[in-house]
């Protein structure tokens, strides 16, 4: 099975409740493979003034 979660520059919820929903399968005897494909992307500055 695969699971994707996704947001906006993958760089914190998505990546937080990644790890977190792996780890809640993996107590539950699942075997877990976590890819965070974007982690190391990095983000355009906005110049929001």
């Amino acid at each position: 099975m695969t699971i994707a979660i996704g947001c906006t520059g993958g760089q914190h919820r998505s990546v937080a409740f990644t790890e977190r929903i792996g780890q809640a399968f993996k107590t539950a005897g699942y075997p877990v493979d976590i890819t965070h494909r974007d982690v190391n992307k990095r983000k355009a500055t906005v110049n929001r003034s």
